[in-house]
């Protein structure tokens, strides 16, 4: 049995306490055996790649060429973010136009409707496709969104809101 360090014998001829021993190894736990045997595993094939110049010098050649690629590639990501930023802004704004459109319509609340799960839901997933939303979307979701807005009403009347 392990106490914090110290291992416990048990010897069965004798009926004393149990004594104490320490353990001439620490024991390691599998995470630590895992990363030592992961570290020697790299080490090895750095102390390999030290051996074999011509290795260390294709693969420094390759990191060069691969450095280039992934710069232009993270420039064209940086730039594609950049509009998808500015139309996710703008879908955005029209997705909320359009729900307090329709939630004016239905006499609704709109900053309580935007409060239902099944809005912000909806909200979130055509804005992050940049979908508006449309007449047909809002007919699917209608009836889901005006109970839970209910349910929101009255939780906030009984909460004194």
């Amino acid at each position: 049995m392990h106490r914090g360090g110290l291992l416990q014998a048990f010897y069965v001829q004798t009926t004393t306490i149990p004594v104490f021993i320490q353990p001439t190894r620490p024991v390691l736990s599998q995470k630590k055996l895992y990363l030592t045997k992961q570290a020697k595993k790299e080490l090895a094939w750095y102390e390999d790649l030290l051996k074999n110049k011509d290795k260390l010098h294709e693969m420094m050649a390759e990191k060069r060429r691969t450095r280039h690629i992934l710069g232009q590639h993270a420039n064209k990501m940086r730039k594609w973010a950049i509009q998808y930023d500015r139309e996710f802004i703008v879908v955005n704004k029209k997705n909320r136009a359009f729900l307090k459109t329709v939630t004016h319509s239905k006499r609704l609340k709109y900053l309580d409707v935007l409060c239902t799960p099944t809005v912000r839901r909806t909200l979130e997933e055509f804005n992050r496709r940049l979908t508006c939303l449309t007449l047909t979307v809002w007919r699917d979701i209608m009836t889901q969104v005006v109970q839970e807005y209910h349910q929101l009403r009255a939780h906030q009347t009984i909460a004194g809101q």
